[in-house]
């Protein structure tokens, strides 16, 4: 990571060059320095992060001044900044988690045969897998509602297709 950014956040605070918006700029340069670095942390919240963590913020600017050593800020800074991305990560390794889908022998028997012949009949499956006419339409019906085949064009001249 980027430690010039805390540096600088940290520096700029403790120079406090302005009577007010020291922290606004602090943080805004901090977000400008990490965005340069990578782009990604352009969505970075820090104002936000700074904001949700205010009491432990000044608690550690304090301590960090007192010490003369930006140390312990860089450190609460870097905190955040991996809290923060590893929330992010999480999230949206929930909102990408793929569904499952169980598919049971002749459903996969039925996937291969239309592989090998999208105009394949019905009764041409029931033949090939050796089942019903019936258990063929049933399966094929489950097989749509998960999307894993698509009917194209009519019953009669129309044909199978697998999807990925």
């Amino acid at each position: 990571m980027n430690l010039s950014c805390c540096v600088f956040h940290y520096e700029f605070e403790f120079i406090h060059p302005f009577q007010d918006g020291n922290g606004r700029i602090g943080r805004l340069w901090q977000t400008v320095i990490l965005k340069e670095w990578k782009e990604v942390f352009a969505w970075l919240p820090v104002e936000t992060l700074v904001k949700e963590n205010q009491k432990e913020y000044y608690s550690v600017l304090g301590v960090s001044d007192s010490a003369a050593n930006s140390t312990k800020f860089i450190e609460f800074m870097l905190t955040l900044i991996l809290n923060t991305i590893e929330e992010i990560i999480k999230a949206e390794e929930k909102v990408t988690k793929k569904v499952t889908i169980k598919v049971t022998i002749n459903q996969q028997k039925i996937i291969d045969a239309i592989k090998t012949n999208p105009y394949v009949t019905q009764e041409e499956l029931a033949e090939i897998i050796g089942i019903t006419k019936k258990s063929i339409t049933a399966n094929m019906k489950k097989l749509q509602e998960n999307g894993l085949i698509k009917r194209i064009g009519a019953n009669k001249n129309g044909y199978w297709q697998v999807n990925k």
